[in-house]
């Protein structure tokens, strides 16, 4: 089976800066689009969690998805939870997500690095017995912490809902 060569997608100029002698603009060749995208899905993907989460624990009374709340409104209802703390306390680490998928947000030519992801991977060293090993590497740390963290909101959800 022959491989396709993907094109890379480009994305136009940005305004770098601008006065009465013109414009200067910034290209944006060194996106990191891969890196981007699986940085958001895995925002997502926990956010879907939580949300069902603080669902199986809201009042049916009460009109969850008319509320919208944000992420990190959803994050601080959560972060007072014993269920939580030791040894997982891992709320911390997403709130340390949503502050890197909001600088992506309002920048998209930052470069994200393993010291970014600091906290993230200290909260993947508490809930596992990994210990950190081979992960030097962004989008690997964000797997292991998408998969630790949507694991036990599942068992949770899963063991909750079982009759």
């Amino acid at each position: 089976m022959e491989k396709k060569e993907v094109k890379r997608k480009g994305l136009p100029p940005l305004v770098s800066k601008f006065d009465k002698n013109g414009v200067v603009w910034k290209r944006l060749e060194k996106v990191d689009h891969d890196l981007l995208g699986y940085l958001l899905s895995c925002h997502l993907v926990i956010e879907h969690y939580m949300d069902n989460f603080l669902l199986l624990n809201v009042s049916q009374k009460l009109s969850w998805k008319a509320a919208q709340l944000s992420f990190s409104q959803k994050v601080r209802l959560l972060s007072d939870d014993n269920r939580f703390k030791h040894p997982w306390d891992f709320i911390p680490a997403i709130a340390e997500l949503n502050k890197l998928r909001n600088r992506f947000v309002h920048d998209i030519d930052i470069k994200l690095q393993v010291e970014d992801l600091k906290p993230i991977s200290a909260s993947i060293a508490k809930m596992s017995e990994n210990e950190n090993k081979n992960l030097n590497d962004p989008s690997d740390i964000l797997e292991q912490f998408t998969f630790l963290v949507c694991s036990w909101f599942a068992g949770y959800i899963a063991g909750a809902t079982e009759k």
